[in-house]
């Protein structure tokens, strides 16, 4: 994998921020999530500090400055909108498109990045259910709740991931969760570490870890 560069670390850090609902991102976090030694994590995370980007303090992690969010957005709308594309026109599963989708995203200048979202009819959401940033910095709403918090005898839809995994993706991909497909909270338990849900007509076990990854809408 090339270095990643100074935009892709201010979109890893936007995103750790957005699916843990917390400003600072621990540098292992962003060291996990770009495949790269803590240590050189740690480099860059000092480097944007200087140019502005990022607040960061030792041993604790970054979080994005107003100049490095505008920053961030951008290549996180460029990233989402080639997933989009590569899952739609080129036929890439769900849990291949967001390593791709980082190889080329800055590789893509702004005009043809905006002739693409012009061909795709400017979606709302990348494959896995995240919010693409408009051209003017502004993310469009998309209610939901995590399945964990459903109680039985609710029904969904599943609409957002949280998170990148292939492994994950390929697993629920392989129970047969979808966005286009409904599903019904069978057994909820308090306090336990499975749930249980029917999806294509098939009962499921979910460990409540996943439930909590998984948005949904209609509960």
């Amino acid at each position: 994998m090339k270095t990643p560069t100074i935009e892709t670390y201010l979109r890893v850090l936007y995103e750790l921020g957005e699916g843990s609902g917390n400003d600072v991102a621990p540098t292992g976090a962003v060291a996990k999530g770009l495949g790269v030694a803590q240590a050189t994590a740690t480099v860059a995370m000092q480097k944007l500090a200087r140019h502005g980007y990022v607040d960061y303090a030792a041993y604790r992690g970054a979080k994005l400055t107003e100049a490095g969010r505008r920053l961030a957005l951008q290549t996180v709308r460029a990233h989402r909108i080639l997933e989009v594309f590569l899952t739609r026109v080129l036929n890439l599963d769900w849990a291949e498109t967001h390593a791709e989708a980082q190889r080329l995203e800055r590789a893509v200048s702004d005009a043809l990045l905006e002739r693409i979202d012009s061909y795709l009819g400017s979606p709302a959401h990348c494959p896995h259910g995240d919010p693409i940033p408009r051209a003017d910095g502004s993310l469009p709403e998309i209610p939901a709740r995590s399945l964990a918090e459903c109680p039985a005898g609710s029904t969904f839809t599943p609409c957002r991931i949280l998170g990148h995994s292939p492994n994950l993706l390929r697993y629920l991909k392989g129970i047969g969760l979808a966005f286009d497909v409904g599903g019904e909270v069978v057994a909820n338990p308090a306090n336990a570490g499975k749930m249980i849900v029917r999806l294509n007509g098939k009962k499921q076990e979910i460990c409540r870890r996943v439930a909590a990854r998984i948005l949904v809408q209609n509960y």
